[in-house]
């Protein structure tokens, strides 16, 4: 599987997890947050670290796997504003 492919399979897990954290309420959304942070991280780690690209140092930049996970929780916080029903499609 390529990259391309791969990373589509992150954003689809990802998804999947803001919904389901949407959909739950009370103190188990923190676990779900942090779940999420940790698995997009360690995915941006699996995804650049089989790309194959020659690096000048060994292993996974810090920003690489920074940013991705920094999205997501970012967007699991900001779809709690958005009211269930036919706004939360758009908004994921």
């Amino acid at each position: 599987m390529g990259i391309r492919g791969a990373s589509a399979e992150l954003v689809v897990a990802a998804t999947g997890l803001i919904l389901i954290g949407r959909v739950l309420d009370g103190p188990i959304v923190w676990l779900i947050a942090g779940l999420l942070v940790l698995a997009v991280a360690l995915g941006a780690v699996q995804i650049h670290g089989e790309s194959g690209a020659p690096a000048a140092a060994p292993g996974v930049p810090v920003e690489a796997v920074a940013m991705p996970a920094a999205a997501a929780g970012a967007v699991f916080a900001a779809v709690h504003l958005v009211p269930v029903g036919v706004l939360l499609a758009p908004a994921l």
